[in-house]
């Protein structure tokens, strides 16, 4: 037996035709042409539909089904079972026993074993081993073209990952689109790490509320900082206290209650980054204007969605980053890295899946040429694939290559993705 082959890596070999196909014989003697393998079939019944083979001088066309050992036949009772009457071919690593079908006659049997290169099974051991924090370790031979369409495809996927996200919020959020973008635009000011309390704070904050003191920074401020509990009992400082009594009489207003202090982390984090900064940012963001995605619809450039998202905290926040704290003199301007992040993981998102919702396709087009101009990010997933020495050029590609850490390369999906097949394919030419 080969070591390291699964029955998925089998019918990976056998789909793309990774094997020697030269004089293919079963193991009667009869030789063997693969017309074509068949389409590959998870569900119960034979692992391929509809191939097309010639025995000797007869075409065949039916299933095939592929097993480790051809003993694995009656182990897994095929012979008493009538989906597999139209199997025209049994492919094995190892022949170890005949097998036959229902009426007694005798199922041809190709056994693969030494048309497997052992290098082909040598690279999967090893992008299977978890040796490496990125199992395509020699992504870098991987042509421009591949590399390419690969990365088309997997933005759109991270946008359709994203999707199921929203959809969950709009039904939470009864399907006011308002109301979801406004929840998934808090929950990107957390940056991960913040984004369950900077959802929670803007469900009890909810946009009727934001929209109703849009035109004043300070209350906004009252409203969100109070209800993130981290406005400060007993403050001595004007500005502060100011924002205490405000808050207290909002609160009873429209009956608001804050969320628990202890979600919010401020260890191991940049101070603009800071979760009292970026809710000054939001308050000031919201300030005297309507963000809305039919208001974001109408843009056509990034260019006029990063002019709304530059907001700058109010005075006092010039020397905080924390309440009570003094630091150096900075303002607290949301930056152009900031706000591409705003617009790559929360306005773009939202904007893709209503685009779907208001059978918008030129609104659709929209989103994925605005990642394609917005420059790529940097994180330690894009930091991490540079070391690869796949560098991204845009925010799209950026976005790919997170979907592609995250949804293939840490579930060791080397099966199912493009870089992992072409890699495999490769050892073929070797």
């Amino acid at each position: 037996m080969i070591q390291g082959v699964t029955e998925k890596v089998f019918h990976f070999i056998w789909q793309f035709r990774l094997y020697k196909e030269d004089d293919l014989r079963l193991t009667n003697g009869s030789k063997l042409n693969v017309i074509t393998p068949g389409m590959y079939h998870q569900d119960s019944g034979p692992d391929f539909m509809h191939a097309k083979v010639r025995i000797d001088d007869t075409l065949w066309v039916g299933n095939v089904e592929l097993h480790l050992k051809s003993s694995d036949w009656k182990k897994h009772n095929h012979h008493t079972d009538s989906s597999y009457d139209s199997v025209i071919l049994h492919v094995v690593i190892h022949h170890d026993e005949e097998v036959f079908e229902k009426f007694g006659n005798a199922i041809p049997v190709l056994e693969l074993r030494s048309k497997i290169s052992p290098t082909l099974i040598d690279r999967w051991n090893i992008m299977n081993s978890g040796m490496f924090p990125i199992p395509c370790f020699e992504i870098g031979r991987v042509d421009v073209l591949t590399m390419n369409n690969w990365m088309d495809r997997l933005v759109v996927e991270r946008l359709e990952s994203r999707s199921e996200q929203i959809k969950v919020i709009l039904k939470s959020c009864r399907f006011d689109w308002q109301e979801t973008f406004h929840v998934f635009l808090f929950r990107a000011m957390g940056l991960g790490v913040n984004a369950l309390p900077f959802e929670l704070t803007a469900r009890r904050v909810p946009y009727s509320l934001i929209y109703q003191y849009r035109h004043s920074i300070f209350q906004l401020e009252a409203l969100l900082f109070g209800v993130s509990g981290l406005l400060p009992v007993d403050q001595e400082n004007g500005y502060v206290h100011a924002l205490l009594k405000e808050y207290e009489f909002l609160s009873r207003k429209h009956r608001l209650k804050p969320i628990e202090v202890h979600l919010w982390k401020f260890l191991r984090m940049r101070p603009m980054n800071f979760p009292t900064v970026r809710i000054a940012q939001s308050a000031a963001i919201h300030s005297g204007q309507l963000l809305n995605p039919d208001a974001l619809c109408e843009m056509t450039s990034v260019d006029q969605i990063l002019k709304v998202l530059k907001g700058q905290a109010s005075e006092y926040w010039n020397n905080h980053y924390r309440f009570n704290e003094v630091s150096d003199y900075r303002k607290k301007l949301i930056g152009n890295e900031s706000a591409r992040g705003l617009i790559i993981n929360a306005i773009i998102p939202v904007l893709f899946e209503y685009s779907r919702f208001r059978g918008n396709q030129n609104l659709r087009e929209r989103c994925l040429d605005w990642l394609y101009q917005i420059k790529q990010e940097d994180n330690t997933i894009i930091r991490k694939w540079i070391e690869f020495g796949v560098k991204p050029t845009s925010a799209a590609q950026s976005q790919a290559l997170v979907q592609l850490r995250k949804s293939y390369c840490d579930e060791r999906r080397c099966l199912d993705c493009a870089v992992g097949h072409r890699l495999l394919k490769d050892t073929l030419k070797s």
